[in-house]
């Protein structure tokens, strides 16, 4: 899913490129036609928007800055929680984001731009916030012959500075409180779901038509409804138990078994 994402969010950047290439002069129109307006009336009109901004890019750099961290950040989100998850929060991040930005401009409480906001930021700052808040003590180790090993915590801590900072020395201020509902978004989402409330179940329903072909949806033999729908919440409730228990002690305190639960659940 990682790659399912950076290739659409590649895809429309190498489309926009080659239109703004032969019509250089369309640039605000494109961000008009795909970025999210602060303008509820406007949003009303184009109500697309709300998905739209957050795969559209115009600044390479910021494209690139972008799916470097959805990259790193949701590889390891999927080592916990499965594909679908992941693309629930991209796309639930983005409208808290989206939120965040439409609340703050109606509300009057800061000075946000006219200009449409466009960017992935506010849903990899969820998948960021989501991660980090799961399991604050991940590490990994550059290399493996290398006995030093970085905490995530502080790639987010980089990530998240840079997010806020960026804005407000840019008078970005629509994009920083659009970032701000990301990140809210993602503590938000593992808060509840600790408590098995799942706040994007029914974003997760709809990404279910692009997982019928895996392992996860298909029924055992000779399994009848009431046999399979026990069978679902029985692994359910076990795997709630092991991300408790990743939550509280971290992956390392997993046996092997455990491991292999997980592993299989998140390849789904």
């Amino acid at each position: 899913m990682v790659k399912k994402l950076i290739s659409i969010n590649s895809i429309l950047l190498f489309v926009l490129i080659v239109i703004l290439l032969v019509k250089p002069n369309e640039i605000n129109e494109i961000r008009s036609l795909l970025g999210l307006s602060p303008n509820i009336k406007t949003i009303i009109e184009t109500p697309w928007v709300i998905i739209t901004y957050m795969f559209t890019h115009l600044n390479p750099f910021h494209f690139l800055t972008n799916m470097f961290f959805l990259y790193i950040f949701g590889k390891i989100f999927l080592k916990y929680l499965s594909n679908r998850k992941l693309a629930s929060n991209y796309i639930m991040g983005g409208i808290s984001g989206a939120i965040f930005f439409l609340t703050f401009n109606y509300l009057n409480i800061l000075s946000i731009e006219n200009n449409p906001l466009i960017g992935a930021s506010a849903s990899i700052l969820s998948i960021l916030t989501t991660t980090i808040t799961f399991t604050p003590n991940y590490s990994f180790k550059i290399y493996k012959n290398f006995d030093f090993a970085i905490k995530l915590k502080f790639i987010a801590i980089i990530f998240i500075l840079y997010s806020i900072l960026n804005p407000i020395l840019s008078n970005n201020i629509g994009g920083l409180v659009a970032h701000i509902g990301g990140l809210f978004y993602g503590i938000l989402y593992v808060f509840f779901l600790k408590r098995n409330i799942n706040l994007a179940y029914f974003v997760e329903k709809l990404f279910e038509i692009n997982f019928t072909k895996n392992s996860e949806r298909k029924r055992r033999k000779n399994e009848d409804d009431y046999d399979y729908n026990t069978r679902k919440k029985i692994e359910e409730i076990e795997l709630n138990k092991i991300l408790e228990k990743i939550s509280y002690s971290g992956y390392k305190s997993l046996s092997k078994k455990e491991k292999i639960i997980l592993k299989k659940y998140s390849q789904n």
